[in-house]
């Protein structure tokens, strides 16, 4: 019991480790574009309809990418859509660093959108295999900060770095070094602790006290009811297309108060 007690630590350190590095790197090449925007605008005639357009295409693509990936997550491996992901993101920053024109800027940047949202579900799938659901929350809110990391650091980074190289270098840097942390996370992280011998986790199951899971079994319920009612596919898809709802709507919002909320003081 000791041994596999043991085990099951290592490779949630291992896996959770893996998924978190990564994470912070699908992060960090979703905003290399804006961290060298000031270099790439001192070599190439980028305006502001040109910078909106390129922006707004990895937007649109990561919202469409999104609600994709949650249904072939529940299809397919967590572990090859989190690292395909990651390598097809780290492609596109290579190719962007050596593209010099708008609209194959606009059309990379679209890509990198696509590849950013294989990342996320998958993460979601793997910390369910793993974790119990006492625990799912803690490890959930400690891998959202790979995000923050990413935000806080990037900038930094990226300004260190284009100062010493150029903003191809930077991107292509990048890019590579996402491609090698993809083939690792493919390597580190298991979809479930059965595939390593391990017993998979019950769902169902507490060690603690009933009560403080009462939210969770509420919207449980609820979910049940509506699939018995209306049938599991039927479920699921009203799920999904309302998580795509809501995430389009959301990124259209953040668009217009980030993006053409800023024209009107940046023109006078």
């Amino acid at each position: 019991m000791g041994a596999q007690g043991q085990g099951y630590g290592y490779y949630r350190t291992v896996i959770f480790g893996a998924m978190f590095v990564g994470y912070t790197l699908y992060y960090f090449n979703r905003k290399t574009f804006s961290f060298v925007m000031p270099s790439v605008m001192q070599e190439i005639k980028l305006d502001k309809d040109d910078l909106g357009l390129i922006t707004s295409s990895q937007s649109a693509a990561y919202a469409i990418s999104k609600f994709i990936s949650g249904v072939l997550s529940d299809q397919m491996s967590a572990r090859w859509l989190f690292s395909t992901g990651l390598c097809l993101v780290g492609v596109v920053n290579v190719l962007f660093s050596w593209s010099s024109t708008v609209s194959v800027f606009a059309i990379l940047w679209f890509f990198n959108g696509l590849a950013q949202g294989l990342g996320w579900p998958p993460c979601g799938k793997v910390l369910r295999k793993w974790f119990e659901p006492s625990q799912f929350g803690t490890w959930w809110a400690v891998l959202s900060c790979s995000m923050n990391l990413a935000g806080s650091l990037g900038p930094i980074i990226a300004t260190l770095v284009a100062a010493s190289y150029s903003w191809r270098s930077t991107l292509s840097f990048s890019g590579l070094i996402c491609i090698g942390v993809s083939v690792v996370c493919l390597i580190l992280i298991k979809n479930e602790p059965s595939d390593v011998g391990l017993k998979n986790i019950e769902l169902g199951a507490k060690k603690g006290k009933k009560g403080s899971q009462s939210a969770d079994n509420t919207t449980l319920k609820e979910f049940l009811l509506f699939a018995k009612h209306y049938g599991w596919d039927t479920a699921f898809w009203t799920a999904e297309i309302t998580c795509l709802v809501v995430t389009i709507v959301f990124f259209l919002l953040r668009n217009i108060q980030t993006k053409m909320g800023r024209l009107p003081k940046k023109s006078d």
